[in-house]
């Protein structure tokens, strides 16, 4: 819709800018909700970074394998107009599961109890995810499928969008970011009150809707496997992973 925001008078990316602002929403979330457990906030706002860094990288990454074959990358790298031609972008994903690997990482590196940090910081990673997707609206990327009823278009003007001009697009990205603030809030309710096991319950949340949400998508630069994204074969697995029982190790 805007792929630009001017503000004071700079013209700034509307992704870059919305993403930039979860992070910060993300980050005083995080500070707070630490603070309140009377945890160390030098170490989550350590967790947070390496975090955050692991999944720019992964996000990056697997949004290369998707849209690249390994023949058509080391074409790109050879030729003189690299820059220029690589299609940059980020698969969510990627970013969550590389993510988990840099939480997981850097708690056994300053040795201190993950799950602790997680259950007051996990909620903060759906709120991000929020922003992001409003980004993904403004920037005309992750776009829906066509609607009559409930599309909204894009202007023939925009040449600077992903999305097809003057078609009617259902705005998948808004009703993700409204599920994704939805599950934040459950997911900062569920962890105060229960013992639930934070990272299985964000997954049982968010991977069942973004399954679901992938069959109102229509951009084309997802992937696909048989009759399924790449994205909803992710869901299905980690679903399945978080319904798996957790056997507990005694020792005799």
């Amino acid at each position: 819709m805007h792929p630009y925001i001017t503000v004071f008078g700079y013209p700034l990316a509307s992704y870059g800018l919305m993403y930039a602002l979860g992070v910060i929403a993300a980050l005083i979330f995080s500070m707070i909700s630490v603070r309140k457990a009377r945890l160390r906030m030098d170490l989550a706002f350590i967790l947070f970074t390496m975090s955050l860094f692991f999944g720019i990288i992964g996000s990056f990454l697997l949004h290369t394998f998707i849209v690249y074959t390994p023949s058509e990358l080391i074409s790109l790298i050879r030729s003189n107009a690299f820059p220029e031609s690589f299609n940059v972008g980020f698969v969510y994903y990627g970013g969550f599961l590389s993510g988990i690997l840099g939480a997981y990482l850097t708690s056994k590196l300053l040795r201190f109890p993950l799950l602790a940090y997680a259950r007051r910081m996990l909620p903060a990673l759906s709120l991000a995810h929020a922003f992001g997707r409003i980004g993904c609206f403004l920037a005309g990327c992750c776009y829906g499928v066509e609607s009559k009823l409930l599309g909204v278009c894009y202007p023939e003007s925009n040449l600077l969008t992903n999305a097809p001009k003057g078609v009617p697009l259902f705005p998948v990205q808004l009703l993700e970011a409204f599920l994704l603030l939805l599950i934040a809030f459950m997911l900062y309710r569920l962890m105060q009150k229960t013992s639930l096991h934070p990272l299985k319950s964000y997954i049982l949340l968010y991977a069942p809707v973004r399954f679901l949400l992938e069959f109102l998508r229509y951009d084309s630069v997802r992937g696909a496997f048989l009759f399924l994204s790449t994205s909803q074969w992710i869901s299905l697995i980690l679903i399945l992973l978080a319904l798996m029982p957790v056997k507990s190790i005694h020792r005799h």
